[in-house]
C-alpha cells in the first residue's frame, strides 16, 4: 500500500491553507507532519479521509483514486455516548471487529475494565484511549493521528509509540500530526514541516530541554504559563520543551519563579 498526496490545494474563506501540497509514503513507513496550531495539519488529513475536497489536486491510495482505507483519529474523539464503549467498538469496526485484537489493546491501553460502562461515563482521557484502541485494532492500511500526544501522559505516549512500532511491524502506513516534536526522532521514518501552506522536509533546528522544579505543582504552572508559546509536555518533576537554541533562557527567565532545580539539554 502506498499513500500519494499530488499537488493538493485547499483555500477557506479566501484564505490559502494548503499550496500545492505532495507527500508520498510506502507501506510500512511512519511520519510526523510539524504544525503549529492552524497550519492545516488537520485540513490535510481531513482531506486524505475524504470528509473535505480540495481545490485542486488529488489523494491517491496505490497510485489510484478510490475509496479511502484509513483509520485514526482527527480533532475530538467521537462516540455514540448513550452505547458502551466494547459496543461502540463492534459497531465502527464492524467486520473489522476481532475480539481478541480488541482485548489485547483495551488492556495495553489500561481500559479493559471499562469497556462495559456506557461512553456518556468516559473522561475525555478514557474517550481519547478508546479511539486509540478503535485505531489500532481496525485492520486498515493507513492510521492517521491528528495531535495524539495532546491528552496522553508519560506513560500512555509510551503505550502509543509502542503501538506505532507494532503497526510498522504489520507494514501500515502511519502518520502523526502534531506540533510537539518529542520523541519523533526515535519512532519517524521522516519529519515534514507544513508551514505557510507549503509542505517541506524537516530540517531540526530546535533542542529538547528537560527542565526539572521542586514539585508537580510547580510543573503544571510553568506547563500553563508556557504552552501556547513552546512545544511543552509534563514528565513527572519535569517539562520537557522544544525551542531554538539561542531561546531557552529567555524559557528559563520566565519560569524561575517556579523553583527550577535544573536544566538539561538533549539533541533532537
Amino acid at each position: 500500500m502506498g499513500l500519494d498526496v499530488c499537488d493538493l490545494s485547499f483555500s477557506y474563506k479566501n484564505k490559502l491553507v494548503l499550496n500545492g501540497v505532495n507527500l508520498s509514503v510506502e507501506s510500512g513507513n511512519v511520519i510526523a507532519i510539524l504544525g503549529a496550531n492552524g497550519s492545516g495539519k488537520t485540513t490535510l488529513f481531513k482531506i486524505i479521509f475524504d470528509f473535505l475536497k480540495p481545490n485542486s489536486g488529488k489523494v491517491l491510495f496505490d497510485s489510484n483514486e478510490g475509496t479511502c482505507v484509513c483509520a485514526g483519529i482527527i480533532e475530538t474523539p467521537l462516540f455514540c455516548n448513550n452505547m458502551s464503549g466494547i459496543d461502540n467498538l463492534k459497531y465502527y469496526l464492524g467486520k473489522e471487529y476481532d475480539n481478541n485484537t480488541v482485548f489485547k489493546y483495551a488492556d495495553k491501553w489500561g481500559l479493559k475494565d471499562s469497556l462495559d460502562i456506557k461512553v456518556s461515563k468516559y473522561s475525555l482521557g478514557m474517550k481519547q484511549k478508546l479511539s486509540m484502541i478503535l485505531s489500532f485494532s481496525s485492520k486498515r492500511s493507513i492510521l492517521l493521528f491528528d495531535e495524539p500526544l495532546n491528552s496522553l501522559d508519560q506513560h500512555s505516549i509510551g503505550v502509543f509509540f509502542e503501538c506505532v512500532t507494532k503497526a510498522k511491524s504489520e507494514n501500515r502506513i502511519i502518520i502523526l500530526a502534531t506540533h510537539i516534536v518529542y520523541e519523533l526522532n526515535r519512532h519517524c521514518d521522516k519529519i515534514y514541516e507544513l508551514k505557510d501552506g507549503c509542505l517541506s522536509e524537516h530540517t531540526p533546528t530546535n533542542n529538547e530541554y528537560k527542565i526539572t522544579f521542586t514539585s508537580s505543582e510547580n510543573v503544571q504552572k510553568a506547563a500553563n504559563k508556557i504552552k501556547e508559546d513552546v512545544c511543552v509536555i509534563a514528565v513527572g518533576d519535569s517539562i520537557i520543551v522544544s525551542v531554538e537554541n539561542d531561546e531557552i533562557s529567555e524559557v528559563i527567565k520566565r519560569l524561575a519563579e517556579y523553583n527550577i532545580v535544573g536544566v538539561e539539554r538533549k539533541n533532537v
